[in-house]
């Protein structure tokens, strides 16, 4: 589940389902389920989503705050994985604030590349992974610094959502 902020005003919750290598099903709050499909990036380097059957080009832009833009729509938008606001809620600490001590892939795909080395140390954001699903590169960083222990993956391998790519002491 995630929580969804758009424009600072509009508060949404989402779950997120992958049905399929680049297909997704968005169940919102209401109990409606939204189809979504990845198709790639055209020569502008924006997104091609299909939502409902309906193609749509959506740009994502990060200058401090992430933006989405859809047509002549432009929205903020914050978005917040549910167990953040429980622990908030209960008065845990947050994730990112807890010992890191693996990376995951957020996404099915393929590994391209292994950016770092087992005992080398690590800075928070440092590109750590980088792996391709629907013909786009998507460079995985590290959450927090650290060491790396292990890679329990490699360059050409089959990744699914929530595969540990690189492990941490």
């Amino acid at each position: 589940m995630y929580l969804v902020k758009v424009d600072q005003q509009k508060e949404f919750a989402i779950d997120l389902i992958e049905a399929r290598r680049g297909t997704w099903h968005a169940r919102l709050h209401n109990g409606k389920t939204v189809a979504l499909q990845l198709r790639g990036r055209d020569d502008n380097g924006d997104f091609i989503v299909v939502v409902d059957g309906e193609e749509h080009v959506v740009g994502l832009h990060r200058n401090g705050r992430t933006l989405m833009s859809m047509g002549e729509l432009t929205a903020a938008i914050e978005v917040t994985p549910g167990a953040d606001i429980i622990l908030d809620d209960l008065g845990l600490k947050q994730p990112d604030k807890l010992p890191h001590v693996a990376l995951t892939s957020p996404i099915t795909g393929i590994v391209v590349e292994v950016l770092v080395e087992t005992g080398m140390a690590v800075k928070a954001g440092q590109a750590l992974v980088v792996v391709e699903a629907m013909k786009m590169e998507n460079t995985l960083v590290a959450a927090q610094d650290g060491i790396v222990r292990e890679i329990p993956t490699e360059a050409g391998r089959t990744v699914f959502v929530g595969d540990e790519l690189v492990l941490f002491e």
